[in-house]
């Protein structure tokens, strides 16, 4: 017989006590954490825009195609690689809402692999979507979303450093010797050797292999403004209309919200050829300039004359720059861009009735294209004359029937 029983059943009691406590507040936490950090995986899609990409997978030697005509499902784990002459998009979408989350748009000889993607499994959860994608070589654009009402963390690595970047617009360049990062929109935090530097934008970060970031450099020097056209009124730019038959209808644009961005529609319905134009007046000089860039994404919906018309005047989009050389001459550049090929073969991938004529291009009908022109100073040179001045750019579609979108203009200019 035990000498003490009262203190026994203190014990038990105060041991019943505690183990009823200790649960009554581990199964709450243990709940809000399976709530709060479980995941799922977010939507991948890789397209290609020209070219042919590779898609490895991890662990693996078998490559599997990725072509114009055979867009891809992308896995976590996955590795993408596009050669010289391809150009891709990863978009990354929310499984629930089928909301754009992001997308990267891979170009020349770069090489990526999507180390995590995934996104929270529940609602209540306050955790962010996120992506994380490791860079081996090459250049990136990245333009992370706001659609969703969960902000979206981009985490990018390389072996110089890593980035980390939320909502805007950003471009990452990886060679061999270094990581440099530019930031259109948005802030970026640049780490490499235990050291973070914070880059706003305009400004630019170049990490070095084995040391620490240099931040805020300067970037290049963007000459349109509301590229977004986020402002709702008119602002920077104009609409215009190119000649048509006054008994038919004009076309419209309008500020939106289209396919997950902010972009300007252009939309007529027709059945002769009509063109509704944005104009910008730009009146900056380039003298000096060691390159002159334009980006801008589009999206072409609605397209009814095959390529761009028996002329190569009726693209559903084309743009145009304006501009004066030293000898004080008057010229233009202009690109325009198809959805609709020609089986026939009649219509024209070029501009007939312009001075220089540049090739056309065909992109993807219904999903985002980001054109990026390159430098654009040689294309620009009439020899021995050279670009003193951009006086203008203008942005239009032509045809009969169209509806298209454009977003995210820049026109990029470094000293």
């Amino acid at each position: 017989m035990r000498a003490n029983p009262e203190r026994l059943a203190w014990s038990v009691l105060l041991l019943s006590f505690g183990i009823c406590v200790t649960l009554a507040i581990a199964c709450p936490l243990a709940i809000q954490s399976f709530v709060n950090d479980s995941t799922a995986p977010v939507e991948l899609a890789l397209s290609v825009q020209q070219g042919t990409a590779l898609v490895q997978r991890p662990n693996s030697t078998d490559f599997s195609r990725v072509t114009i005509e055979r867009p891809r499902e992308v896995l976590e784990g996955e590795t993408i690689l596009v050669d010289e002459s391809t150009l891709g998009m990863l978009s990354v979408g929310d499984p629930r809402s089928d909301s754009a989350l992001a997308d990267v748009q891979l170009y020349a000889n770069t090489g990526l692999t999507i180390r995590a993607a995934y996104t929270p499994r529940f609602e209540n959860s306050p955790n962010p979507h996120r992506l994380n994608l490791f860079v081996t070589n090459g250049r990136i654009r990245v333009n992370v979303l706001s659609a969703s009402g969960r902000p979206t963390a981009v985490l990018t690595q390389s072996p110089q450093g890593e980035v980390s970047f939320s909502t805007g617009t950003y471009v990452v360049e990886v060679t061999n010797t270094d990581l440099q990062v530019t930031v259109r929109e948005g802030q970026a935090v640049v780490s490499a050797q235990g050291t973070s530097v914070v880059i706003e934008p305009s400004q630019r970060a170049v990490v070095v292999l084995g040391q620490p970031p240099q931040g805020g450099l300067s970037g290049e020097r963007n000459l349109v403004a509301d590229g977004n056209f986020a402002r709702s009124d008119p602002g920077a730019w104009v609409t215009d209309h190119g000649p048509q038959d006054d008994s038919e209808p004009k076309g419209t644009v309008s500020y939106r919200n289209f396919a997950g961005r902010r972009a300007a529609l252009f939309d007529r319905t027709g059945t002769s050829h009509a063109e509704t134009r944005q104009v910008q007046e730009i009146n900056r000089d380039i003298t000096d300039a060691a390159s002159v860039t334009l980006h801008f994404a589009l999206f072409i919906n609605t397209q009814d004359v095959p390529v761009c018309g028996s002329q190569g005047t009726e693209c559903p989009v084309m743009v145009k720059i304006n501009y004066r050389d030293t000898s004080n001459a008057e010229r233009e550049w202009l690109q325009g861009f198809y959805a609709v090929n020609d089986p026939n073969n009649i219509n024209r991938p070029v501009c007939d009735l312009c001075s220089r004529r540049f090739q056309h291009q065909r992109v993807p009908a219904n999903a985002w294209y980001n054109f990026d022109s390159g430098n654009l100073i040689e294309a620009l040179n009439v020899d021995p004359f050279k670009p003193t001045q951009i006086t203008r750019l203008t942005i239009y579609a032509a045809g009969h029937s169209y509806r298209s979108a454009v977003t995210d203009v820049e026109l990029l200019v470094q000293d």
